[in-house]
């Protein structure tokens, strides 16, 4: 069952930043534009989801070609990620939804990619559990590098869960249990 009191307050902090988030990111950003080049680099031209759109700064990554679908809770920052997507040379659909309650059926995507999406969850097992359900069995899930890339960010104390505790949880209540390897880059 969703925490809709976690998620509108989770809602309201993302709303209420959404004008500042990218210049809040900006150091962060240096880090991760890299990782972000090689996770999607890894995605086919297909029917893909992107959970946790935010600002968009997935959008330039995005393989050519592909039907790009992307969700995102927050109003605000689906605001600042539409005008991202005038400078797009291929379109994408983008939605206000939340992650734990994706409202699309199951395997609708050939494949879902979420960069550091989960700790922004209040409940990231059933996030995942939302997530691993919408794309094509076929097609292993990728997913917040920051799993990898910003493991000390999660082990800090600042109410984020570890994410692999995360992932594992899902893996365990998931239908989809076993089936899919977990990817990371590198793997």
């Amino acid at each position: 069952m969703i925490d809709q009191q976690a998620t509108k307050v989770r809602r309201k902090r993302y709303d209420r930043i959404a004008p500042f988030y990218d210049l809040m990111e900006l150091m962060n950003e240096r880090r991760m534009r890299p990782w972000r080049e090689k996770l999607w680099a890894q995605v086919p031209p297909a029917y893909v989801l992107e959970v946790g759109v935010g600002t968009g700064k997935n959008f330039e990554h995005h393989p050519k070609g592909a039907g790009m679908t992307g969700i995102d809770f927050s109003p605000r920052m689906l605001e600042r990620a539409r005008r991202c997507t005038a400078e797009l040379s291929d379109p994408i659909e983008l939605r206000q939804m939340d992650a734990q309650a994706i409202e699309f059926p199951d395997a609708s995507f050939d494949a879902a990619v979420a960069t550091c999406v989960f700790c922004s969850v209040p409940d990231p097992v059933q996030g995942l559990r939302e997530f691993q359900a919408r794309r094509q069995a076929w097609w292993p899930h990728l997913f917040d590098g920051a799993y990898a890339a910003l493991q000390s960010h999660y082990r800090r104390g600042d109410g984020c869960p570890d994410p692999a505790d995360a992932l594992d949880g899902a893996r365990h209540q998931s239908p989809h249990a076993g089936q899919h390897p977990r990817r990371r880059i590198g793997d």
